[in-house]
């Protein structure tokens, strides 16, 4: 809160991670903060995109080849099947 005013994001994000299934799958979103529409699809982003705009790393415990495998690219049709 500043000067009495509450700041409102212009956005939020989303990750998604299914650690569980192989291979591993991970899908990442962000949203504009007010009356979106659209398909989904047109918001999702990649994993490194996300933690570029946060400064947030969101899977630090994997192997870097994993890592830059789910982080660096869009992998929605990973979780459409």
């Amino acid at each position: 809160m500043a000067d009495g005013h509450v700041t409102v994001p212009g956005a939020f994000y989303k990750v998604v991670v299914a650690p569980c299934v192989r291979p591993m799958r991970a899908v990442a979103f962000i949203y504009p903060n007010g009356h979106s529409g659209g398909r989904l699809r047109q918001y999702a982003v990649s994993i490194d995109e996300v933690e570029r705009r946060t400064g947030l790393d969101f899977l630090p415990t994997l192997p870097l080849e994993e890592q830059q495998r789910l982080e660096s690219r869009i992998h929605l049709e990973a979780f459409m099947n």
